[in-house]
Protein backbone atom coordinates (compact mmCIF):
# COMPACT_ATOMS: atom_id res chain seq x y z
CA UNK A 1 0.00 0.00 0.00
CA UNK A 2 1.32 3.39 -0.95
CA UNK A 3 1.89 5.35 2.24
CA UNK A 4 2.58 8.58 0.34
CA UNK A 5 -0.99 8.80 -0.96
CA UNK A 6 -2.97 11.29 1.10
CA UNK A 7 -6.64 10.38 0.65
CA UNK A 8 -7.99 13.33 2.66
CA UNK A 9 -6.21 15.93 0.57
CA UNK A 10 -7.10 14.19 -2.70
CA UNK A 11 -10.76 13.89 -1.78
CA UNK A 12 -11.05 17.43 -0.43
CA UNK A 13 -9.39 18.73 -3.61
CA UNK A 14 -11.76 16.82 -5.88
CA UNK A 15 -15.03 17.30 -4.01
CA UNK A 16 -15.64 20.98 -4.95
CA UNK A 17 -15.04 20.22 -8.62
CA UNK A 18 -17.56 17.43 -9.06
CA UNK A 19 -21.29 17.08 -8.92
CA UNK A 20 -20.98 13.67 -7.33
CA UNK A 21 -17.76 12.16 -6.04
CA UNK A 22 -17.62 8.37 -6.02
CA UNK A 23 -14.77 6.39 -4.55
CA UNK A 24 -14.33 2.80 -5.68
CA UNK A 25 -12.09 1.03 -3.19
CA UNK A 26 -8.93 -0.76 -4.23
CA UNK A 27 -8.50 -4.51 -4.60
CA UNK A 28 -6.64 -6.31 -1.81
CA UNK A 29 -2.91 -6.55 -2.43
CA UNK A 30 -1.65 -10.11 -2.72
CA UNK A 31 1.60 -10.90 -0.93
CA UNK A 32 2.52 -13.58 -3.48
CA UNK A 33 2.62 -13.23 -7.25
CA UNK A 34 -0.47 -14.99 -8.66
CA UNK A 35 1.44 -16.76 -11.41
CA UNK A 36 3.97 -18.13 -8.93
CA UNK A 37 1.17 -19.46 -6.74
CA UNK A 38 -0.73 -21.10 -9.58
CA UNK A 39 2.38 -22.66 -11.09
CA UNK A 40 3.75 -23.96 -7.80
CA UNK A 41 4.07 -27.77 -7.73
CA UNK A 42 0.91 -29.21 -6.17
CA UNK A 43 -0.97 -25.90 -6.25
CA UNK A 44 -4.70 -26.07 -5.57
CA UNK A 45 -7.43 -23.46 -5.45
CA UNK A 46 -7.19 -23.66 -1.67
CA UNK A 47 -3.41 -23.17 -1.57
CA UNK A 48 -3.79 -19.96 -3.59
CA UNK A 49 -6.58 -18.62 -1.36
CA UNK A 50 -5.51 -15.43 0.41
CA UNK A 51 -6.63 -14.42 3.88
CA UNK A 52 -7.76 -10.79 3.78
CA UNK A 53 -5.04 -8.75 5.47
CA UNK A 54 -6.38 -6.82 8.47
CA UNK A 55 -4.51 -3.70 7.35
CA UNK A 56 -6.54 -3.75 4.11
CA UNK A 57 -9.83 -3.63 5.99
CA UNK A 58 -8.51 -0.90 8.28
CA UNK A 59 -7.26 1.16 5.33
CA UNK A 60 -10.53 0.74 3.42
CA UNK A 61 -12.52 1.79 6.49
CA UNK A 62 -10.36 4.89 7.03
CA UNK A 63 -10.62 5.93 3.38
CA UNK A 64 -14.39 5.33 3.41
CA UNK A 65 -14.73 7.56 6.48
CA UNK A 66 -12.71 10.29 4.78
CA UNK A 67 -14.79 9.95 1.62
CA UNK A 68 -18.05 10.17 3.54
CA UNK A 69 -16.76 13.30 5.31
CA UNK A 70 -16.47 14.85 1.84
CA UNK A 71 -20.00 13.63 0.99
CA UNK A 72 -18.58 11.13 -1.49
CA UNK A 73 -20.29 7.85 -2.21
CA UNK A 74 -18.18 4.77 -1.52
CA UNK A 75 -18.34 1.60 -3.62
CA UNK A 76 -16.44 -1.20 -1.89
CA UNK A 77 -14.81 -3.63 -4.32
CA UNK A 78 -14.22 -6.31 -1.68
CA UNK A 79 -17.53 -8.12 -2.23
CA UNK A 80 -16.32 -9.04 -5.72
CA UNK A 81 -12.85 -10.02 -4.55
CA UNK A 82 -13.34 -11.82 -1.25
CA UNK A 83 -15.93 -13.71 0.76
CA UNK A 84 -15.74 -14.18 4.51
CA UNK A 85 -12.25 -12.59 4.50
CA UNK A 86 -10.94 -15.15 1.99
CA UNK A 87 -9.86 -13.98 -1.44
CA UNK A 88 -9.65 -16.61 -4.19
CA UNK A 89 -7.21 -16.41 -7.06
CA UNK A 90 -9.64 -18.23 -9.33
CA UNK A 91 -13.42 -17.67 -9.51
CA UNK A 92 -15.22 -20.19 -11.67
CA UNK A 93 -12.69 -20.68 -14.44
CA UNK A 94 -11.37 -17.09 -14.36
CA UNK A 95 -8.10 -16.01 -12.77
CA UNK A 96 -8.76 -12.89 -10.71
CA UNK A 97 -5.30 -11.26 -10.50
CA UNK A 98 -2.60 -10.82 -13.13
CA UNK A 99 -0.11 -9.40 -10.62
CA UNK A 100 -0.17 -8.69 -6.92
CA UNK A 101 -2.29 -5.56 -7.13
CA UNK A 102 -4.25 -5.65 -10.41
CA UNK A 103 -7.09 -7.82 -11.61
CA UNK A 104 -7.20 -9.53 -14.98
CA UNK A 105 -9.23 -8.04 -17.80
CA UNK A 106 -11.27 -11.25 -17.87
CA UNK A 107 -12.23 -10.90 -14.22
CA UNK A 108 -12.87 -7.18 -14.67
CA UNK A 109 -15.32 -8.06 -17.48
CA UNK A 110 -16.98 -10.66 -15.26
CA UNK A 111 -17.58 -8.29 -12.35
CA UNK A 112 -18.27 -5.17 -14.45
CA UNK A 113 -22.08 -5.47 -14.42
CA UNK A 114 -22.18 -5.71 -10.61
CA UNK A 115 -19.70 -2.89 -10.12
CA UNK A 116 -21.59 -0.72 -12.63
CA UNK A 117 -24.83 -1.37 -10.77
CA UNK A 118 -23.18 -0.46 -7.45
CA UNK A 119 -21.88 2.79 -8.96
CA UNK A 120 -25.31 3.54 -10.41
CA UNK A 121 -26.91 2.88 -7.03
CA UNK A 122 -24.35 5.17 -5.33
CA UNK A 123 -25.12 7.96 -7.78
CA UNK A 124 -28.89 7.66 -7.51
CA UNK A 125 -28.95 7.38 -3.71
CA UNK A 126 -26.03 9.77 -3.02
Amino acid sequence: ICTAWRPASVLSGLAPNTGQLILVSDVPYRSEDPTDCLLKHGATLNSCLMQMPSYQLDFDNRVASLAQAEHAAVVPILPWMCYDNLCPLVVGNVVTYFDQGHITKEYAAQIAPGVAQAIHDAVTTG
